[in-house]
């Protein structure tokens, strides 16, 4: 069973496959939003979502910490974290 590790790397894995895609952003949050408990069939809960978004965060760019304050940004990261900025206020996560 995957867990939210997992999700984070697979997302942001399409995310640098995908960089240029119009529908990038909708397409993860439709990924994210789309999960459930394997045991409850319940969609997965805002905290999950959010340490999901967190994650993929973390992987494109380690030197944002997840609570948004920057340490130091990359230039090549810029489009990544843009991603991933649009992605939590696609899915309404603060």
């Amino acid at each position: 069973m995957p867990n939210i590790n997992d999700f984070a790397n697979e997302y942001a894995n399409y995310i640098r496959g995908h960089i240029n895609s119009p529908t990038l952003v909708q397409d993860i949050a439709a990924k994210v939003r789309g999960l459930s408990y394997t045991q409850t069939g319940q969609s997965i809960s805002y905290d999950d979502a959010k340490n999901i978004v967190n994650g993929i965060q973390e992987i494109l760019n380690p030197a944002v910490s997840s609570n948004g304050g920057k340490l130091k940004i990359a230039e090549d990261s810029t489009a990544f974290i843009a991603m991933v900025q649009a992605i939590r206020k696609e899915l309404g996560l603060k």
